[in-house]
């Protein structure tokens, strides 16, 4: 039995393991890494195509449309003649094009508001998750300091005290609460590591194979602003409020290409016909062509 652990740890050693890489990465590249590689964020950039995509169809003309046709006079033998025709015509839609392109500008300036107040929103989340993570690492490491400083405590106290018997409780005490503490530091290395993970995450990456972690650097800094400038900033920059502007102005246009849909649409068309020889003896009339040109409106 002994003989079979042995061979079967041997094997479990000898299997090719898959371990994660930790990639230290400073600050700027984890937000560059974010910028391209977040999939919630290339998702919103879609917005952009489908916008332009609604341009390009707002801009376009109504197809104009022709007709052929064809006609005889032959019956019952009165040679009255034969003849075609062929019809042009547009469908004229009054306001209704540009307004409706307006409304795409309008729409794809709103999209891009959007797009980059996420982007705002989402640098700020993977930032606060970056502090967070170096913050919880600053943490531990103070923990573990002082882990070591208590366990040499209770080492040199164990050594003053070895022929004290009154006293053996307050030792167990000690080993009792080093335990908790080591406890701690533990469950707080767990909860660094899922933070690593998450800022994995945001910068697209399953964690499988590459864990993103902070790089070791101080990144604090003791910069200081003002109030009045940053409202100021903040009211002439936020896209979030740019974007709720471009909504006002875009349902001001909404309501002016309700008011046109409202005016009818109309065709004007243009028409070549050719007439046969018309071979009647009671009117016979020589081969003919003639233009018709008009205008159709439709009936409410």
């Amino acid at each position: 039995m002994k003989k079979l652990t042995i061979i079967l740890s041997i094997l479990l050693f000898a299997l090719p393991a898959k371990a994660q890489v930790c990639k230290e990465i400073s600050i700027k590249e984890y937000l560059e890494m974010v910028r391209k590689s977040n999939l919630e964020y290339a998702a919103k950039r879609l917005s952009i195509d489908y916008a332009q995509a609604d341009i390009l169809t707002a801009s376009v003309f109504n197809n104009p449309s022709i007709a052929f046709g064809y006609y005889t006079n032959e019956f019952n033998n009165m040679q009255m003649g034969r003849g075609g025709i062929m019809e042009l015509s547009q469908t004229i839609s009054p306001g209704r094009r540009s307004i409706a392109v307006k409304l795409a500008h309008s729409q794809q300036e709103i999209a891009n508001a959007t797009l980059t107040d996420f982007f705002r929103v989402l640098r700020e989340e993977a930032t606060l998750k970056w502090l967070e993570a170096v913050k919880l690492r600053e943490i531990i490491e103070i923990k573990k300091k002082s882990y070591k400083e208590q366990i040499e405590m209770m080492q040199s106290d164990s050594i003053r005290r070895a022929h004290e018997i009154i006293n053996d409780l307050d030792a167990l005490q000690n080993r009792v609460e080093t335990s908790n503490f080591y406890k701690s530091i533990v469950e707080s290395e767990s909860e660094m590591y899922s933070l690593f993970l998450e800022l994995t995450n945001i910068c697209g990456m399953s964690g499988t194979d590459t864990v993103i972690i902070p790089e070791r650097k101080n990144i604090w800094n003791t910069h200081k602003y003002e109030l009045n400038k940053l409202v100021e900033e903040a009211l002439a920059n936020r896209w979030d409020l740019v974007a709720a502007s471009k909504e006002f102005d875009r349902s001001k246009l909404a309501v002016v290409a309700a008011r046109r849909d409202r005016i009818p649409e109309f065709d004007l068309f243009i028409a070549y016909g050719l007439n046969s020889e018309v071979k009647n003896e009671l009117a016979p009339a020589p081969r003919h062509g003639g233009v018709e040109f008009g205008v159709s409106f439709p009936i409410p």
